[in-house]
């Protein structure tokens, strides 16, 4: 589940990078596919996402107290990704409201942003997960999963939510004009 969420992720990021393409061309971006994608960030992967991935960090430490030497120590990324996810949305919000934002300053933000997403998604992928399942029992999974919420993701999950309505519209036309399937 955590890697197809990662999947999702990734995707999103494709979205924001293609966005914002245009802000940096002088054309105009879909500030409301924007403004959904930060208010998604705020939302599923602080709440349900990381706190997952805490759970399978801290169940692999006992195991292997030298996890953190060789992943990094997870649950401190995961703080500093909360910090770049804030500034991301504050960023966003002031566009929405009009408040003045240099493109610059605008621009830095989304790329720092998109660049941790995609460093911390792959320092998981490559060391934290493969660690996890050749470390981990049967019993520490079913662990992580009785301490864990089982959160329907408001975007991608059984049940989205009306608010991600244009952003669920905008990822189908994405994968259609990717794949080349209308």
């Amino acid at each position: 589940r955590l890697r197809q969420e990662h999947r999702d992720i990734a995707g999103l990021l494709d979205i924001l990078e293609a966005e914002l393409a245009d802000f940096d061309a002088a054309a105009s971006p879909d500030f409301d596919i924007i403004s959904a994608i930060a208010d998604y960030f705020s939302g599923y992967p602080e709440a349900c996402h990381h706190p997952k991935e805490d759970r399978l960090y801290e169940a692999l430490l006992v195991h292997r107290p030298d996890c953190a030497a060789l992943v990094g120590d997870v649950v401190a990324e995961h703080r500093s990704l909360g910090n770049l996810v804030k500034q991301f949305a504050d960023a966003v919000g002031n566009v929405m409201r009009d408040a003045e934002v240099s493109r610059v300053a605008f621009d830095h933000v989304v790329r720092q942003f998109i660049d941790a997403q995609r460093r911390h998604i792959d320092k998981e992928e490559s060391g934290l997960f493969p660690l996890a399942a050749n470390t981990l029992t049967e019993a520490d999974w079913a662990a992580i999963d009785a301490q864990i919420a089982d959160a329907d993701d408001p975007l991608f999950g059984k049940m989205p939510e009306a608010r991600f309505a244009g952003l669920r519209k905008n990822i189908a036309e994405w994968e259609a004009e990717r794949t080349g399937n209308p």
